[in-house]
């Protein structure tokens, strides 16, 4: 019921897929490091970011290893990240994303992961997408009008939910979601090309934060 979802839900981007497929990845692993899944849940993890992969490429992987990175570093939890290794997910994940990749870029004679890699990925990371480019906090304002009306509750959410070292599992939780939000905004302010669609992988984790202030 956000704005933004409003106004993706009568386009045709990728977008809206793209933070579907991250929500269920980073979705799957909470539920896995919090033990309410067995680690067979991590085969559902790899395959979410396999499918998040396809839809926009290593943007997905980035997003989602900074995500649980971070979160280990803030926590101090180092032992989840070689955790979140799984033979059979990494299986999954490769038997996803490799034929696919394999097959174009053999059938464009090798130019597909220079142009979809290089060009669409790094090039523009870097701003050589010029009628993109936008300046730090161009994600600010349009993060608060994005998520509006529930923008208003993200302060008072934030200051009552995320803590550095929270207290139970709610509270650990709070804190995956407050990162999961803070890497969105900050990865994307700082790559230079920017349009507001990309901002939309941060209302998942805006919208549970949400949920959990009027639980309370």
């Amino acid at each position: 019921s956000s704005l933004l979802t409003v106004a993706l839900a009568r386009l045709c981007l990728l977008d809206q897929l793209f933070a579907l497929t991250i929500a269920l990845a980073l979705g799957a692993w909470l539920l896995v490091h919090q033990r309410v899944w067995s680690r067979r849940g991590l085969w559902s993890f790899w395959a979410a970011a396999g499918l998040s992969t396809m839809v926009k490429g290593p943007a997905a992987l980035v997003m989602i290893g900074l995500v649980i990175f971070t979160y280990a570093a803030v926590s101090r939890q180092w032992k989840v990240l070689p955790a979140t290794l799984s033979a059979v997910g990494l299986a999954v994940f490769a038997a996803i994303v490799l034929p696919w990749h394999i097959a174009v870029q053999n059938a464009t004679g090798g130019s597909f992961l220079r142009e979809f890699i290089v060009h669409q990925n790094l090039q523009r990371a870097m701003g050589k997408d010029f009628h993109h480019n936008q300046h730090f906090l161009f994600y600010v304002p349009v993060y608060l009008a994005a998520f509006l009306p529930w923008s208003v509750y993200i302060p008072r959410a934030w200051s009552s939910l995320v803590h550095v070292r929270p207290s139970d599992k709610n509270g650990a939780a709070s804190l995956f979601l407050g990162i999961w939000l803070a890497v969105v905004i900050v990865l994307f302010s700082l790559l230079r090309s920017k349009l507001p669609s990309y901002i939309y992988p941060a209302l998942p984790p805006s919208a549970l934060l949400i949920g959990a202030l009027f639980a309370q």
